[in-house]
């Protein structure tokens, strides 16, 4: 189940969900194709938001938050 999405650019979007991943997916030919997963949680990820242009703060039922670097 996917918790949370957030549009970073036109052609990149983040999620996060019940499985403790955040994934970054790219528009390729007309789908969005996963192109990385990060896994640090021990619960569920309920929300993912930008900070500034490289990086991703995730927040999760484990009661932590998580700064990720988004790979160029």
């Amino acid at each position: 189940m996917i918790f949370d999405v957030k549009f970073l650019s036109d052609e990149l979007v983040a999620s996060v969900s019940d499985d403790r991943s955040l994934r970054l997916w790219r528009l390729g030919d007309a789908a969005y194709q996963q192109v990385a997963c990060f896994y640090g949680h021990r619960s569920r990820v309920w929300k993912v938001r930008q900070l500034g242009e490289g990086a991703l703060v995730t927040v999760s039922e484990d009661t932590t938050c998580k700064v990720w670097e988004i790979p160029g």
